[in-house]
Parts: C-alpha cells; sequence; structure tokens
C-alpha cells in the first residue's frame, strides 16, 4: 500500500459522515455517507463508488446512489 490523495466526495458536507463505512475491491472504493441530507431530509443516506486511476494515480468518483436516483 502507498497513500495516494484522500478519497473527497464531490458534495456533502462534514455532518455526513463519510467514511462510515469503507469497501475496497481491486480498483474500486465504495463508501457510505450515511447521514447526508436530500430535499432538505435529513438522515437520507449516500453511497459513493470510486475508481483509481492508474495513470494519475488517485481516486475518481464514478457514481453516487442517493435515495433520489
Amino acid at each position: 500500500w502507498i497513500q495516494l490523495e484522500p478519497v473527497i466526495a464531490h458534495t456533502g458536507s462534514a455532518n455526513d459522515i463519510f467514511g462510515h463505512s469503507v469497501k475496497v475491491l481491486f480498483d474500486k472504493v465504495i463508501v457510505s455517507a450515511p447521514y447526508r441530507e436530500f430535499n432538505r431530509k435529513e438522515n437520507q443516506g449516500s453511497v459513493y463508488i470510486f475508481s483509481l486511476d492508474f495513470v494519475q494515480k488517485d481516486w475518481k468518483e464514478e457514481k453516487e446512489f442517493s435515495p433520489s436516483n
């Protein structure tokens, strides 16, 4: 393992508890944010999928799953 850039969601806030659960699958990382807010409703939650960019050696956000999608 080597340290790369931190994995950061493009949306959300500190209160989302981003990183509550993390799963690493080869070149993918699945990260939860259980307290993410949607449509002014608290604690709706969200899950993010990141892929490792081997060229730039950092993680790229691929998809966010939320109650709205």
